[in-house]
């Protein structure tokens, strides 16, 4: 008989495992599960049905609610979708340099105002427990001019 290396090796070769404590309950298993599929088959099942026994539907579970630090981390993980910690350091770096544009300026607050706006559906949907704090009709649209200027840094 081979071993696990692929050796043959006396000792197992010596030895018939054919019924060792693990084979016999497995197939003990599958005899058990043999006559429970002949019950079925055998009319169980259809008999209780057809003398009026009723089958209740499965109703499955209410889902656990989402707990505050994964509302608070689905918040997170939207927010650096769209700017990067790297990209909002820069960001702010270069704004507290003086080095925007005008343009770049008035996107850098509206960025700011969409975070605060991300912040406080984060907040509504923790107190609200609401299970489907994933879907994108929850949070605000972060503006173009924001993904523009994060893309740039």
């Amino acid at each position: 008989m081979l071993n696990a290396h692929g050796i043959t090796s006396a000792r197992y070769a010596s030895e018939d495992r054919s019924d060792s404590a693990p084979v016999k309950a497995m197939r003990h298993g599958r005899e058990e599960n043999r006559r429970a599929n002949d019950d079925i088959e055998g009319g169980g099942v259809a008999a209780y049905l057809a003398g009026g026994g009723t089958i209740d539907p499965y109703i499955p579970p209410e889902p656990t609610p989402p707990t505050a630090d994964e509302i608070k981390a689905e918040c997170g993980r939207r927010i650096y979708a769209v700017a990067s910690q790297s990209a909002q350091t820069n960001m702010a770096a270069a704004r507290a340099a003086g080095v925007l544009t005008e343009e770049q300026n008035a996107a850098f607050l509206s960025g700011l105002q969409w975070i605060a706006a991300m912040r406080g559906a984060a907040g509504k949907l923790v107190a609200a427990s609401d299970a489907t704090y994933r879907n994108d009709s929850h949070w605000p649209a972060c503006p173009q001019a924001v993904i523009d200027l994060a893309d740039a840094f």
